[in-house]
């Protein structure tokens, strides 16, 4: 993922993640927005701000929880929300978040 990324000529600055199983009850686990506020914290981020890319309906939870803007990885084959940003594939990211960035007049990243 992060060569991709790179690839693309995008930057991550950290990779949140809960390796909790499912049936620990753990607080961080998607759809939870823990990972989301502890992120926010650490690296001084707005979430209104945000988008969060995942590839399951779980993660759209976990970004509208958060309440950052969700972008899914999707094949075309699923409908999707009108608030979800369907993507095929993690080199659109960069793209996306280039584009989201000149519409609201942000810094890319």
């Amino acid at each position: 993922m992060l060569h991709a990324i790179r690839a693309a000529g995008g930057h991550v600055e950290a990779i949140y993640a809960c390796l909790h199983a499912p049936a620990q009850g753990c607080p961080c686990r998607k759809p939870a927005p823990t990972l989301f506020y502890r992120a926010s914290g650490d690296l001084g981020i707005r979430l209104s701000d945000s988008i969060m890319v995942g590839d399951s309906p779980t993660d759209v939870e976990a970004a509208r929880a958060a309440g950052c803007r969700p972008v899914l990885i999707s094949d075309g084959g699923d409908a999707v929300a009108p608030d979800v940003v369907p993507i095929k594939g993690l080199p659109e990211v960069v793209t996306l978040w280039r584009d989201l960035s000149s519409a609201v007049g942000a810094v890319p990243c």
